[in-house]
C-alpha cells in the first residue's frame, strides 16, 4: 500500500482520471509540456536526476458540482420579491436561500485552494467578482429605504456577479494544478546565492515553505522547500493571482512572455540528487 502511494505521488492517482484497474497516467497528458533544453528534467518512469512534474488532484469536480446548484437557490431568493407578504417568514427564507447560493460558490473554492500545496491568498483573492457583488449589496441596502422596486436592480446585479465569477473560475480550471520537484541536499542551501536574478528571496535559509518568488502577469512563480519521508525537494509552481496553484509548463501558459522569460532557465543551476527509487514507477508497471 505504501509503495503504491509513493509511485502515485508524482504521476497522480489513476482514480482522478477514472482509469482502468492497473492503468497509470502517462508521463505527459494533453496540454502538458516539458521544460526547455536548458533544464535537466526527467519523468516519473525515468527517474535519475532532474526536475519532475508532480500532478495535484484536479479541482474541477469539487468546485463545479456544488457550483451547479448555486443558481437554483439564487432563483428561489427572488420569491419574496415576486410574492411579497405571501411567503411565511419571507425575509428569513430569502436570506437563507441567498446565503446557500453564494456559499456553494465560495466554500468549495476556498477549500479546494487550501488543499493545494504551495497555494496562497485569503478570501478576497478567490476568483470571485467582489466588486459587482459589493455594488449589488449596496443597492440592496438602498432599496430598503428608497423603493422596493430597486430590489430588482440589486437582484440583477447579483446575477451579473454570479456570471462574471463563472468566467473567473473557468480561467482557473483551464490550467491543471501541478508543481515541479528537484531532490536536493538541504543542509547547504542558501537562497541568496542559489536563486537566479529574477527571483526575490523570501527565506535565505532552507525551510519547508516559501523560499522565493518571481512576479509575472497573472500571479507569480514560487519556489519552496518540500519534505517527504526524510527526502528534501525544491518545488516550483505558478501561483495564480487568485492563489490557486497551476502547472507552469502547460500550453496555455506558453503565451505568457514573462513566464517564458523567467523559466528559460531553471531557478537554480543545479541538477539535484538522484531521485529516490521508491517514487519512480518501475518498468514493469509502464
Amino acid at each position: 500500500m505504501e509503495a503504491g502511494l509513493d509511485r502515485d505521488w508524482l504521476l497522480g492517482n489513476s482514480q482522478w482520471w477514472k482509469l482502468g484497474k492497473g492503468e497509470r497516467p502517462p508521463d505527459l497528458r494533453t496540454g502538458e509540456t516539458s521544460p526547455p533544453d536548458t533544464w535537466v528534467s526527467s519523468s516519473p518512469r525515468k527517474g535519475g536526476r532532474g526536475w519532475i512534474r508532480q500532478r495535484h488532484e484536479p479541482i474541477s469536480s469539487s468546485i463545479l458540482i456544488p457550483l451547479a446548484w448555486s443558481p437554483f437557490f439564487l432563483v428561489l431568493t427572488a420569491a419574496p420579491l415576486v410574492f411579497p407578504d405571501r411567503v411565511p417568514n419571507d425575509q428569513e427564507v430569502a436570506a437563507l436561500l441567498f446565503s446557500i447560493s453564494w456559499a456553494l460558490v465560495l466554500v468549495p473554492l476556498y477549500l479546494a485552494r487550501n488543499a493545494q500545496s504551495m497555494s496562497e491568498g485569503g478570501l478576497l483573492s478567490l476568483p470571485f467578482d467582489w466588486q459587482t457583488f459589493a455594488l449589488a449589496a449596496l443597492v440592496f441596502m438602498v432599496h430598503i429605504v428608497v423603493d422596493p422596486l430597486v430590489g430588482w436592480v440589486s437582484y440583477a446585479l447579483f446575477w451579473l456577479a454570479w456570471f462574471r465569477s463563472i468566467g473567473l473560475i473557468q480561467d482557473i480550471l483551464t490550467t491543471p494544478p501541478a508543481r515541479w520537484l528537484l531532490p536536493i541536499e538541504a543542509s547547504d542551501w542558501n537562497s541568496s546565492s542559489l536563486l537566479g536574478p529574477s527571483w526575490e528571496v523570501i527565506s535565505a535559509n532552507w525551510t519547508t515553505g516559501p523560499l522565493g518568488r518571481a512576479q509575472c502577469e497573472h500571479g507569480h512563480l514560487a519556489v519552496g522547500g518540500i519534505s517527504r519521508d526524510g527526502d528534501c525537494f525544491l518545488g516550483l509552481t505558478l501561483v495564480h493571482r487568485s492563489g490557486f496553484v497551476q502547472d507552469p509548463f502547460f500550453e496555455r501558459k506558453a503565451a505568457d512572455s514573462e513566464i517564458h522569460r523567467i523559466l528559460s532557465r531553471p531557478p537554480i543551476e543545479y541538477d539535484g540528487l538522484e531521485w529516490p527509487m521508491r517514487l519512480i514507477v518501475p518498468d514493469e508497471e509502464e
